[in-house]
């Protein structure tokens, strides 16, 4: 199973900006938390770009389709006034439009209220509008999981935790389409100091995450101790 994620815009390409909100950012940190969740499981993820670099629809069709892809997962924040989530898929249905419903099912469990699952047919009449769903060779979709020049929507993702979640909510959905079941208690083996320190700010822990990456990275005592009381946080459900 291999998945290539999108975070959508970069470089040169803000995407939607409101009230501090830079689509660019939040889009990356949506993607990381989704490819996290997924290599825990056995999926093979690539992402399009781990940075602030600029790539064209067609170049991030292109590096799915040379990689070989199974799905394809585009993250997008929206703007424009609406106050929704939304989930496109392509014209032809299929299983892009199984996938589609699946991450629409988790970002409602997430707390997004009204979710749209559509498609969009090209200005000529044959085909898909949006290129990434054209011009991929494997399902794809499209995720915009909230407005943010919506001041009731944008709460969904108006921090980076938030942001964070988003993607694990879109990952689950990956996993349900796969028929791979998400245990919310469940163990999972930490391997990666940013797993240990997005848990440890998500539940409220630790508040400067950039002081903790350094703090863990530095001092291997830290990092067990801080491993271990993830571990033990898990197993017990606190």
């Amino acid at each position: 199973m291999k998945v290539f994620l999108d975070a959508g815009h970069g470089g040169s390409d803000p995407g939607a900006v409101s009230g501090g909100l830079v689509e660019k950012n939040m889009t990356l940190i949506c993607a990381n938390g989704a490819k996290n969740l997924l290599e825990k499981y056995g999926i093979d993820v690539k992402m399009s770009r781990t940075g602030d670099n600029s790539f064209s629809l067609y170049e991030r069709a292109d590096m799915a389709n040379a990689w070989g892809a199974d799905l394809f997962v585009s993250c997008h924040f929206n703007a424009g006034g609406g106050n929704r989530g939304e989930v496109i898929h392509s014209v032809f249905g299929g299983k892009g439009q199984i996938l589609a419903q699946n991450i629409a099912n988790e970002l409602k469990n997430l707390g997004q209220e009204n979710v749209r699952i559509y498609s969009k047919g090209a200005t000529n009449g044959s085909g898909d509008y949006f290129t990434v769903i054209a011009k991929t060779n494997m399902p794809a979709v499209i995720v915009e999981p909230c407005f943010i020049d919506n001041d009731e929507d944008r709460v969904l993702a108006d921090t980076e935790d938030k942001q964070y979640l988003v993607g694990v909510a879109i990952a689950k959905g990956i996993l349900n389409f796969y028929g791979l079941s998400y245990a919310e208690d469940e163990f999972m083996e930490l391997n990666e100091i940013n797993d240990i320190v997005y848990e440890l700010k998500i539940r409220g822990i630790i508040s400067d995450t950039e002081l903790w990456l350094k703090k863990l990275s530095e001092d291997s005592n830290a990092y067990w101790l801080s491993k271990k009381a993830i571990d033990f946080i898990r197993r017990n459900g606190v």
